[in-house]
């Protein structure tokens, strides 16, 4: 290529051709292997959004020590790299997905059949759509969904990101492999089975696997290896994890408007020094009149999912707000006390977690603006004034005593 590109597709299709790569190969738009056989020679390879082998000819595809690049010059709403039927040979090359995906299709993917991997890494979000195929390491650097029954040595994902595991799939780490999916003080990482509700597995067999920082649902952790999370969320329909209880703390709102997953915003100290790590699902959150808030400030809860034990709004100054996109989470572990000096504008839904009674529920004249579910086991709650919320109310486990209080649904 000599520098040089190809403007619009490839097509490799002499039925009996080979074809070596002298130096960086790339194609504005998409490559099509139907016929012979493509060295990549361990160059460079760039190509604009899709590589796939399509159509019945006989074809092989060796890429020993390349770097492949999907959607490097094009993000097309479905790039991705396809290769069933052909005999592939991965060798040691890193195959890069570019695209820029999409949080609920996923477009941007791997899909193949009885293949083997070296290195697949997703730039954007991106899904493994893949059965029976093995992976020496799949990172995702942003949300992630993986399909289907594989091996992989490594698994990685981002802090502050969400992987979901499709319904009743299973993934096995070999022995020898680790699973990289650790988040940190203010991201959390979220490995949850897809749809809501169903499960999927991980299975593990030799080394232990030790994470920090992770939020698990509906995943069954098997194989043999012990799974064990420190500062964690269990939001249920989990086993085989062990789930270390961080020291509780006693974390107060400072610095006005913000984000929740701001450690800045976090302190010991009522009217203190932030710095503190991000609320885990035993630490009691409290919003009073040293958060420093200003007229028309608020708490936004950015993250796809956040956490607390009780939740206390009092005394507070210049009616802040606690907000929030629809597609976010609240979940509550203890009690939640609203205030009439503040005005709960968070669209998600609230799930109320927790796994012991005693815990009460104030609105102080506010409601839940999307869904409450009540699905902590063993949990029990009692409203302390007229309970809100503009759509569904779901009472999966423990006890809700209404106390006399009007309730609307």
């Amino acid at each position: 290529m000599a520098g040089n590109k190809l403007n619009s597709r490839a097509y490799f299709d002499g039925i009996g051709g080979g074809w070596t790569f002298l130096d960086k190969f790339s194609c504005y738009y998409d490559l099509f292997h139907k016929s012979g056989v493509i060295n990549t020679n361990d160059q460079e390879v760039e190509v604009g959004a899709q590589f796939q082998a399509i159509g019945p000819g006989v074809r092989e595809l060796h890429l020993g020590n390349s770097t492949l690049y999907i959607g490097k010059h094009r993000y097309d709403p479905a790039n991705y790299f396809y290769y069933n039927p052909g005999a592939f040979d991965a060798g040691t090359s890193t195959i890069n997905i570019e695209g820029y995906g999409n949080s609920s299709q996923f477009p941007s993917s791997i899909i193949s059949t009885n293949l083997t991997y070296h290195k697949v890494r997703f730039v954007n979000t991106g899904h493994v759509n893949t059965n029976n195929s093995f992976f020496h390491e799949v990172e995702f650097t942003q949300d992630g969904k993986i399909s289907g029954n594989n091996e992989m040595v490594i698994l990685t994902v981002a802090p502050g990101k969400v992987l979901l595991l499709s319904a009743n799939s299973n993934q096995t780490i070999t022995a020898t492999g680790e699973i990289n999916a650790s988040g940190n003080c203010g991201n959390y990482v979220t490995i949850d089975a897809y749809p809501v509700g169903s499960q999927a597995t991980i299975s593990k067999s030799g080394a232990d696997v030790s994470l920090n920082y992770i939020v698990v649902r509906g995943v069954i952790a098997s194989g043999g290896a012990i799974f064990s999370i420190t500062n964690g969320a269990d939001l249920g329909m989990n086993s085989g994890w062990t789930f270390i209880t961080g020291t509780p703390r006693d974390l107060y709102w400072v610095s006005g408007n913000g984000s929740w997953n701001d450690p800045a915003h976090w302190s010991l100290a009522s009217g203190g020094s932030g710095g503190e790590c991000i609320p885990t699902p035993y630490d009691n959150v409290v919003f009073d009149g040293s958060s420093g808030f200003q007229p028309s400030q608020a708490v936004e809860l950015n993250a796809s999912l956040s956490f607390c034990a009780d939740i206390a709004w009092s005394a507070l100054n210049n009616a802040p707000k606690m907000k929030g996109a629809g597609q976010n989470q609240l979940f509550v572990f203890g009690s939640l006390t609203f205030s009439m000096t503040m005005t709960n504008d968070f669209q998600g839904d609230v799930h109320f977690m927790a796994t012991s009674t005693g815990k009460t529920i104030q609105m102080a004249g506010n409601k839940l603006n999307s869904r409450a579910y009540f699905d902590g086991i063993g949990g029990g709650w009692t409203f302390l004034d007229k309970f809100s919320c503009y759509y569904d109310l779901f009472h999966k486990s423990g006890v809700i005593n209404t106390n006399d209080q009007e309730v609307e649904v």
